[in-house]
């Protein structure tokens, strides 16, 4: 989805990090992201919630799903200017994001990390190599 974004709506060109930099950032930064974005939000919920929650594992799952996308869209642009790219953006990271936690609660937190590294492989490294061709 976020390469149909790109074709139609383009992303700024310098948004990728490059080979080789790339082979140390991306594995890096996914550790971290998963930490913030997920772990940290989850263990959170369940430490203010406890059992409230915890029989409800699907609304655990949107709640910390719409964490990333909302930081990324309303806190990372910098701007109070929603356009059409955005919304794309946070649906996109949104339904990555449920996927994630899905696969977190089912097969733990190597299980998501390598979804977010598979994620970062197609995006961010091929994509973001073959991109800089076309844009």
């Amino acid at each position: 989805m976020p390469v149909l974004i790109d074709l139609f709506i383009t992303f700024p060109k310098d948004i990728n990090i490059l080979f080789p930099e790339s082979i140390l950032f991306y594995p890096t930064i996914g550790v971290l992201a998963e930490i913030i974005f997920h772990l940290l939000p989850t263990t959170l919920l369940l430490f203010i919630f406890g059992f409230k929650i915890r029989n409800h594992p699907m609304l655990i799952i949107i709640i910390i799903a719409a964490v990333e996308p909302f930081f990324q869209v309303f806190i990372g642009t910098g701007s109070s200017n929603i356009v059409l790219r955005d919304v794309l953006v946070f649906l996109e990271v949104f339904i990555f994001s449920v996927i994630q936690m899905r696969v977190f609660f089912k097969y733990g937190f190597l299980a998501m990390y390598i979804c977010r590294i598979g994620f970062y492989l197609t995006w961010h490294f091929l994509w973001g190599t073959i991109r800089l061709g076309i844009i």
